[in-house]
């Protein structure tokens, strides 16, 4: 035991068990890297990003012009640029986004500006769980968990798009650790991952249920503040703005689904347009979160890491989520990492099987797939919901404080 956790002096095999683990993570974070870089470099003025859509809409707000106006053809465009027809922050994102997206810079140099940025975040956080976890493991074993989070997929999908998502799920992420020395900086992180709702809502509500009142304070006065100034800058009325965006975004939920409605697609007689399977998906992993937070209280589990963790496996689950917008699972990373140290026990074929499915990129699996067997996206729905059942199941092991 002493071995694996690199407490003592290690033996061969453990010394080679790590070597060939850092050296398979290494790989796949290249991997991850070369394809999130050659779709930065070939996205741009052609071929828009995501940040290339954000910028513009903050750009508008600048102006005094709603985006979504743009956006539904009230209003012309301008040189500012068009926008995808599905676009559209939160407004309070649109006014951050008058900072985070530079839009005092051309948008070419903005976007540059902005794939540094990500870059040096990706490092910064590597690293900050290298230094967590090295208070308890040998350099090995935390460079393992810093280069397990830097492998999830997410981090290559949202390079590749210049997504926020990665980030919000970053910054999530620190709030998380940081929240009971510094509540008003992990506020703060918070706020700003509100400005992707279906990433950092079921945040708030386990800030609710852990009676984090300062906390949740901030994170809720953040964006309001954020969305009177957007407000005041488009001369728009308080919730036109929100329904607007409401609206458009419906058809993005839709057509990604969460894991009840992409399970629907397998059945001729629910309706998927109607969007009852994805209201179906949303309260049952609500109502499922608040039963695992029940679990946690009763067998008097404190630790933010495990807590937590349950927000950050439900926000990938309960309404739609890409890739990039699971960065914030490692969490789960962290408090199975803590779990180890605490327990003092091997990762078991659960913990395994968490840390495979969660580096195993299932897109690209079910495209692979698919190749193969001409059946379309069936694969990738089904790797996406074992993925879900593994993280729920692990979910309930921490609750329990079982052996994983």
């Amino acid at each position: 035991m002493e071995h694996f956790l690199g407490k003592k002096s290690e033996n061969t095999d453990t010394r080679l068990w790590q070597e060939i683990v850092i050296v398979c993570l290494a790989v796949i974070i290249c991997g991850n890297l070369m394809t999130g870089i050659q779709g930065f470099l070939v996205k741009g003025g052609g071929t828009p990003d995501d940040f290339t859509m954000r910028y513009r809409e903050s750009k508008y707000v600048v102006s005094g012009i709603n985006p979504f106006d743009v956006v539904i053809g009230i209003r012309e465009k301008t040189e500012i640029g068009s926008l995808w027809d599905v676009a559209g922050y939160t407004p309070w994102g649109m006014a951050y986004g008058i900072f985070i997206n530079f839009t005092f810079l051309p948008e070419t140099y903005a976007r540059i500006l902005f794939c540094i940025v990500y870059l040096c975040m990706m490092s910064g956080t590597a690293f900050f769980v290298y230094r967590m976890t090295g208070r308890y493991y040998d350099n090995k074993m935390s460079t393992i968990f810093a280069l397990l989070v830097l492998s999830i997929p997410g981090w290559g999908t949202g390079l590749d798009w210049l997504n926020f998502g990665a980030l919000f799920g970053a910054a999530i992420f620190m709030a998380v650790i940081i929240m009971d020395k510094y509540p008003l900086a992990a506020g703060i992180l918070f706020g700003l991952a509100a400005a992707k709702p279906q990433l950092a809502m079921p945040f708030y509500l386990g800030l609710c249920f852990k009676k984090k009142y300062k906390v949740l304070t901030t994170a809720v006065a953040l964006p309001a503040g954020a969305w009177v100034i957007c407000l005041i800058l488009t001369g728009t009325l308080p919730w036109e703005m929100l329904i607007q965006q409401q609206e458009i975004m419906k058809t993005v939920g839709r057509q990604l689904g969460n894991w009840a409605s992409s399970l629907s697609t397998y059945y001729n007689n629910i309706n998927f347009t109607t969007g009852k399977p994805y209201f179906v998906g949303m309260f049952g992993c609500i109502i499922l979160a608040v039963y695992v937070w029940h679990i946690m209280k009763k067998n008097g589990i404190e630790d933010n890491e495990s807590y937590f963790s349950v927000a950050a496996v439900f926000s990938g689950m309960w309404t739609y989520s890409q890739a990039h917008d699971r960065t914030v699972l490692m969490i789960v990373i962290a408090a199975l990492a803590f779990y180890i140290k605490d327990q003092q026990v091997f990762p078991k074929k659960l913990m395994v099987l968490f840390f495979v499915s969660l580096i195993a990129d299932t897109y690209k699996m079910g495209c692979l797939w698919s190749y193969f067997s001409a059946s379309g996206t069936t694969p990738s729905l089904v790797l996406d919901l074992v993925k879900y059942i593994i993280w729920v199941t692990c979910l309930f092991f921490l609750a329990e404080r079982r052996n994983l």
